[in-house]
């Protein structure tokens, strides 16, 4: 019995290591995190939908535009109106980004970089934060869209340093300048995911559509006050196209639900018949999928294992207690038929048997 309860204090241990770790990994993931940054409301999700390649060509930030503005036509006809948060400028009560890969070179009058970039639109740096060194971010409210967010080592490669915020380079000979200098996510999964060589953050005026090479990526953060209300609206709003696109709940993706449907299609969710092709952030998010999908299939085999054990020993204990019973009726039959039987002895011997004697017994009457 002792080395089974120090089983299961370990099992014990490493549940509670495996969740701390879960739950401190999850909410690392800040491109996951959108809703919460947003607002303190749980009833908020952030969603995002993959356009396949073949579309880059038919589609433009004014396309989502109009696709934002029907979505909130919808949520304001909805019975969840009220949900939402005040309008911007443009009667928009939601943050949404729109973003495309591409490559790019960078040059200043030296040197030149090849770069793998980012045309964004919107609020995309609400959604993903990159850890910024210098500068600020480009927005959708700069009066000038020549302004460009570029990695460190891109930095290095052309100026030998990292502060060089205002400096100028020029794009397919456009003239741009540094607004902002970043870090890039470092590790295993964020090199795998895209982020081994050289990135940089432009504006969709920037990206030409001939510099494309990804599928568009549209991000929002809207109001679910019933489970799946968000995407049943934004897929609703789309219409007729929704089956080549692929709707991802960022909110609750790493849920134990969720990861544990991942860990069911383990060898189907690798394979894809849409013309999609992910951004780096998605890339490493999926990676942390297959992760947690795993640790929590460990999780639920650690939590299985105890139910056994702990059903297994209570069995045990039960027939235990049972035989301990058994046993107690067994030896107490046995003391008073041993006492029986010297009190019969002692009777005998005193002559208080009936039968023999005759006599009668002085405490009881007659014996037998």
């Amino acid at each position: 019995m002792k080395k089974i309860n120090i089983v299961c204090l370990v099992m014990v241990i490493c549940l509670a290591i495996t969740g701390i770790t879960i739950h401190i990994k999850k909410n690392s993931l800040y491109d996951q995190q959108a809703a919460r940054r947003w607002s303190s409301d749980s009833e908020m999700e952030q969603m995002t939908v993959f356009y396949p390649v073949t579309q880059t060509q038919t589609l433009d930030s004014f396309s989502f535009e109009s696709l934002t503005h029907q979505i909130q036509d919808a949520l304001d006809k909805s019975a969840f109106a009220d949900e939402s948060g005040a309008p911007d400028a443009t009667g928009i009560t939601f943050p949404y980004s729109v973003c495309i890969q591409g490559k790019l070179t960078i040059a200043n009058e030296e040197k030149s970089v090849d770069v793998t970039v980012l045309g964004v639109d919107k609020d995309f740096f609400v959604f993903h934060p990159v850890n910024m060194l210098y500068g600020a971010y480009i927005s959708d409210d700069d009066l000038m869209k020549d302004g460009i967010v570029i990695d460190d080592d891109t930095a290095w490669k052309l100026y030998g340093s990292s502060d060089i915020v205002g400096k100028m380079v020029t794009i397919a000979g456009v003239p741009h300048y540094i607004k902002g200098v970043m870090h890039k996510d470092e590790g295993r999964f964020a090199q795998a995911a895209g982020l081994d060589s050289s990135i940089a953050y432009v504006s969709m005026e920037t990206l030409d559509k001939s510099n494309m090479y990804g599928g568009y990526v549209y991000e929002l953060i809207l109001p679910n006050p019933v489970d799946d209300f968000a995407v049943k609206l934004v897929k609703e709003t789309i219409g007729n196209s929704i089956e080549k696109l692929e709707f991802v709940d960022n909110s609750s993706r790493y849920q134990a639900s969720k990861c544990m449907d991942v860990l069911w299609n383990i060898g189907v969710r690798s394979m894809s018949t849409k013309d999609i092709l992910y951004p780096y952030f998605e890339n490493e998010a999926r990676a942390w999928e297959d992760v947690f999908a795993i640790m929590y299939g460990i999780v639920y085999l650690l939590v299985i294992a105890l139910v056994v054990i702990i059903v297994i020993r209570l069995w045990l204990l039960k027939i235990s207690r049972d035989k301990r019973r058994k046993n107690y009726e067994k030896e107490k039959n046995r003391y008073f038929a041993s006492v029986r039987t010297c009190i019969s002895r002692w009777m005998r011997k005193k002559g208080w048997n009936r039968k023999q004697s005759g006599d009668k017994c002085p405490d009881s009457g007659k014996c037998e």
